[in-house]
């Protein structure tokens, strides 16, 4: 009998080192800041969760890594899937590097100083 592959697995389920840059950041961010409906030029809504949006331009900056690369170590690391608020481990992509580049091409002017200020924090620790 073949055993079943979960479609994911709570990321509480992995051991997150609390000390880690990332998790501690995680606490420092605003992230309500994400609530406001001016974080895009007008008449553009990502297709994705904002979070998972703006946590992954921040990783882009942070870890100095682009499209494919960025994407293949967000799939293989927890606490990168745990920063940009996902609740279950993917084990596939739910997002292409070409979403990403979109989404911060699009970036509004707010936008962009909210993504500064998570640099901010990250930075800061």
């Amino acid at each position: 009998m073949k055993s079943k592959i979960p479609k994911g697995v709570p990321i509480t389920n992995f051991p997150l080192d609390p000390s880690h840059k990332l998790a501690q950041a995680m606490d420092r961010i605003d992230w309500g800041m994400l609530e406001s409906n001016e974080l895009f030029r007008k008449g553009f809504k990502p297709l994705q969760p904002i979070r998972r949006v703006f946590g992954l331009i921040v990783l882009e900056s942070v870890r100095g890594l682009k499209g494919e690369q960025l994407l293949v170590q967000w799939l293989e690391t927890p606490v990168l899937q745990y920063f940009t608020g996902e609740t279950w481990f993917h084990w596939e992509l739910p997002i292409t590097k070409e979403e990403i580049q979109l989404c911060k091409a699009q970036l509004s002017d707010r936008g962009k100083g909210i993504v500064q200020s998570m640099l901010d924090e990250v930075s800061q620790i």
